[in-house]
């Protein structure tokens, strides 16, 4: 077969893509940086094989590997994993484009010095990735740092697979034996077939060579024996679960990711689940060994695995409720301006991963350009909701329903922002209003949020199981519904649709947050760490978790803790209210009645549906931990008091 040729800088491919950068080759592909040409204008990575189809022959093996990639690629969806959008052939040559996202190899950031934290967070987040494919049946066959890297948002993001597999019961061997020396298990050679097991040799040895630095492809199959573990690993607890992990007969090792983290979890040192924040990345200049880790690190890891706990329903559901910017009708996209339309595009790209504050700034420099654009308006009406923006948001979807009245998305939304500063039954007329234009499931449910706020809950019921019953996969509606349940105690109800809505959507950080809440409320803390450790990391830049450690932090009486998390909170959203009014217990506990006061008056004036007060009502009458109702009553108690003071702070 014949050599594909390369392609040069600056060259463009089906008129869609130009090339900014050649990334490399492996052994049956070219790998190349480019840009989108036409919306969404973003950088891919474009794959092509290294050479020609032969129009008679047999399918070439570069070929037969990059279709399997590009059809396992296009079955997942997680954040640690590429997306794929689309492949083509051009001239007998085979391509795809995946996603291209920015960050530092593992390789450098072992080769820098790791720190123990960032060890401590890595692993977890490998695992997610790896039970994440492992319940889907598929096997990486070649995990190794080169293969993933640290992302700008501090995710690890897993983007060759190549060789990745599906397990075939029954099947004694794989047909090619592939892997990296040092890193693949040994039945990756050809003596059996790999099953998920042979991953889990493979994390044992990434994980032994971000602690040590010792890399494993200098002594393949050595790194696991007894003596050089004693050597390198002095830390016992974790040096059993790195030989467990590095033995040669998988029948041996762990024999699944659900067993493995019950080996981390009881282990001492990398113990539990957690989310590293801060500056834990970088790199350390200075090897650290587990004996050190364990005596600098593991009360700050106890806290930050402990606390991953209780909060972040409130800003998530019961104030913002996430959905993609449904497109308006074609009406809405008048005078359409070239300049305008790539930021409105970039601003949708940030938007549907929830990046709110960048989605805004595109769609600010939009409105600018075509302010007179109802598209514009109503895209950045939304974005101003999911940032706080209430009352601006208001002005730009007044602007949308009177140049477009039948839009029943802009009665929704400005609905969901009068529900923000509680003027409840003004957004259920706008809501009314959005349902006579269309019945649709979103604004059933929207409304059902608003009545659970008016504690209303036999309507907000009604309103959230019709929009389930319109559409049996809004996965949101049964978030929704399992909160109003959670409101009303019923728990068993509320785990219930949690369950169902982690099913229609795996990578949705609030189902996993709801759920760990439900485990912490029936005093299930370790069930409720690994829950909120998978919801962290799929949205981890946000307050609520730190609204939550601050909770936990003052349920167990670690006051100093919890005031470092309140303010981390605060910091982060000045808008949310959650974070007062814990503070305000930190400081009734230490007497201080004029910070107590002003809190309270702070968490007040932006709880204007008072969705936190009625929250922490529940917690205070329902929860079955003892710690989380007593906090939750003396919040309660300290509102109570204040209510005379319910001025604008």
């Amino acid at each position: 077969m014949k050599q594909a040729q390369k392609h040069d800088i600056d060259e463009v491919i089906l008129e869609k893509y130009k090339i900014l950068d050649f990334l490399g080759e492996g052994g049956l592909a070219y790998n190349y940086l480019a840009r989108m040409l036409k919306p969404p204008y973003i950088r891919v990575v474009i794959k092509q094989t290294k050479r020609k189809q032969e129009l008679d022959g047999e399918i070439s093996e570069d070929r037969f590997q990059m279709e399997r990639e590009y059809r396992l690629l296009s079955e997942l969806d997680h954040p640690g994993i590429p997306r794929v959008f689309e492949m083509f052939e051009i001239d007998n040559i085979l391509y795809f484009a995946r996603e291209y996202r920015e960050g530092t190899l593992f390789t450098d950031l072992i080769e820098e010095g790791m720190k123990p934290a960032a060890i401590e967070s890595a692993a977890w987040h490998i695992l997610n990735l790896l039970d994440y494919l492992h319940d889907r049946g598929i096997v990486y066959r070649d995990l190794k740092p080169s293969n993933f890297l640290l992302d700008n948002d501090d995710r690890v993001f897993l983007f060759d697979f190549g060789t990745a597999r599906f397990h075939k019961p029954g099947k004694e061997k794989d047909t090619i034996a592939l892997g990296t020396p040092g890193f693949a298990a040994p039945e990756q050679y050809g003596a059996r077939q790999t099953k998920t097991t042979a991953d889990i040799y493979s994390f044992g040895a990434v994980l032994y060579y971000m602690i040590t630095g010792d890399n494993p492809e200098k002594r393949p199959f050595e790194i696991g024996s007894e003596k050089n573990l004693e050597q390198k690993i002095s830390e016992l607890h974790l040096r059993s679960v790195l030989k467990k992990c590095l033995e040669l007969d998988p029948e041996k090792r762990y024999n699944s990711i659900y067993q493995l983290r019950t080996g981390l979890k009881n282990n001492k040192t990398l113990g539990k689940p957690r989310l590293v924040y801060m500056n834990v990345w970088s790199g350390n200049k200075q090897r650290f060994g587990f004996s050190r880790l364990k005596i600098k690190s593991s009360a700050v890891l106890v806290l930050f695995a402990l606390f991953l706990l209780f909060w972040p329903i409130l800003s998530e559901f019961t104030k913002k409720t996430p959905s993609k910017i449904p497109p308006p009708d074609s009406q809405y996209s008048q005078e359409k301006l070239k300049d305008a339309d790539k930021l409105v595009s970039m601003g949708v790209e940030y938007a549907n991963k929830h990046q709110w504050d960048k989605a805004l700034k595109y769609f600010e420099m939009a409105a600018e350009k075509d302010p007179k654009s109802a598209n514009v308006r109503y895209k950045r009406g939304v974005a101003l909701y999911y940032t706080g923006n209430f009352q601006k948001a208001i002005k730009d979807f007044d602007f949308v329903i009177e140049k477009s009245p039948g839009f029943e998305w802009a009665y929704a939304y400005r609905g969901l922002c009068k529900d923000n500063l509680g003027e409840m039954e003004s957004a259920i007329s706008d809501l009314d209003n959005a349902l006579k234009i269309k019945s649709w499931p979103n604004g059933y449910m929207f409304r059902g949020i608003v009545y659970s706020h008016m504690e209303e809950y036999e309507k907000a019921i009604a309103d959230l199981e019709y929009a389930k019953k319109l559409e049996p996969k809004l996965e949101a509606a049964y978030s929704n519904l399992a909160l109003v349940y959670l409101y009303m105690g019923e728990y068993e109800k509320a785990r219930k649709n949690i369950d169902t809505s982690i099913n229609l959507a795996p990578r949705f950080h609030f189902n996993y947050m709801l759920r760990g809440w439900l485990d912490i409320f029936e005093g299930k803390e370790k069930e409720a760490v690994a829950e909120l450790e998978q919801a962290l990391y799929l949205k981890d830049n946000y307050s609520d978790p730190h609204c939550a450690l601050g909770f936990l932090a003052m349920a167990k009486g670690e006051e100093v803790t919890g005031l470092y998390h309140l303010n981390k909170a605060i910091s982060r959203c000045p808008e949310n209210s959650d974070p007062y009014y814990v503070k305000a217990l930190y400081y009734h506990e230490r007497g201080d009645k004029d910070k107590v006061s002003q809190d309270i008056q702070r968490a007040v004036s932006l709880d204007k549906n008072q969705a936190g007060k009625l929250w922490f009502e529940s917690a205070a009458k329902h929860a079955k931990w003892e710690p989380a109702r007593k906090t939750a009553r003396e919040i309660v108690k300290l509102i109570n008091q204040n209510n005379n003071t319910k001025k604008t702070f």
